[in-house]
């Protein structure tokens, strides 16, 4: 191989070097805007579904099983809606709700939680803390990385705080745009 050559592909090497660690950069720096975006409807959505919730509960007529008809409504439904490129057919987000010791009363995604102790997970921790609490998990899948978005609002009843809900969403839409 000539000298010129190797100089040449040295030259591009460094290029190539220098150019991917700034792209790098800003690639995740747009997912991390990405997430902040949806991180903040989730929090106005866990926020006017507690409200709900709450408004049930001062009523006396909360009813884990009346949310489950919801969501599996819900599910059931086809979205047919064209989001820029995106296609998106069905309803992915889900919820649970903990009582104020942070044991499950209601989970959309997997019924079987019901009773289970969720008071150390991040979200709902933080919550019944009287603070933020949102948290991110991987999402079980084999065909590509991607995560859950949990963010938690709190239940309160006659001023006392009751529980937390918390919205989960997949990652999956956003990694697309």
């Amino acid at each position: 191989m000539s000298v010129s050559v190797r100089i040449f592909l040295s030259c591009l090497a460094v290029v190539c070097l220098c150019l991917f660690f700034p792209l790098q950069r800003f690639a995740d720096t747009i997912n991390v805007h990405y997430r902040e975006g949806v991180e903040d409807v989730l929090a106005d959505q866990a926020n006017i579904l507690a409200a709900i919730v709450e408004d049930e509960m001062n009523q006396g007529g909360f009813s884990a099983a009346r949310w489950r008809e919801i969501f599996n409504d819900a599910h059931g439904r086809t979205v047919s809606a064209l989001i820029y490129q995106l296609s998106k057919e069905h309803v992915d987000a889900d919820v649970y709700i903990t009582d104020v010791h942070g044991t499950v009363l209601f989970d959309s995604a997997y019924p079987d939680n019901a009773g289970a102790d969720f008071s150390q997970w991040r979200d709902v921790y933080l919550t019944l803390q009287g603070r933020y609490g949102a948290r991110t998990s991987r999402l079980d899948t084999n065909a590509e990385p991607a995560s859950r978005l949990h963010v938690a609002a709190p239940i309160y009843l006659n001023g006392s705080m009751a529980g937390v809900l918390t919205v989960v969403k997949p990652t999956t839409n956003i990694r697309y745009f």
